[in-house]
């Protein structure tokens, strides 16, 4: 059996186009942001989802690479405009949690 180390990283949440999809919007290590489409058993927010106006939550995902400045990242669907790494500071990491594939 594999292990995956998952983070769960801050940011900010967004209804997405299905009743089961966030949209979430990370602030990535260069400053700039991206919002990616996200299922919503990887989201968390501790506020309901207002129309448009977005909530503070937290985001699931798959660590592939990390040190003190920045953790590298896996989505489970990548963004049109970029590949499926991202790369997000240190800072918005708040814990790890280790789970085992089967």
């Amino acid at each position: 059996m594999a292990t995956a180390e998952k983070v769960d990283v801050r940011c900010k949440v967004f209804p997405g186009l299905f009743s089961d999809e966030r949209e979430v919007m990370l602030e990535l290590s260069d400053g700039q942001t991206v919002s990616v489409p996200i299922s919503g058993h990887c989201v968390t927010t501790d506020q309901d989802l207002g129309e448009n106006d977005g909530v503070d939550g937290l985001v699931r995902l798959v660590v592939i690479e990390k040190n003190d400045d920045y953790v590298i990242i896996e989505l489970p669907q990548p963004p049109v405009a970029r590949g499926p790494r991202l790369k997000v500071p240190s800072r918005l990491v708040i814990h790890s949690v280790i789970s085992v594939a089967e």
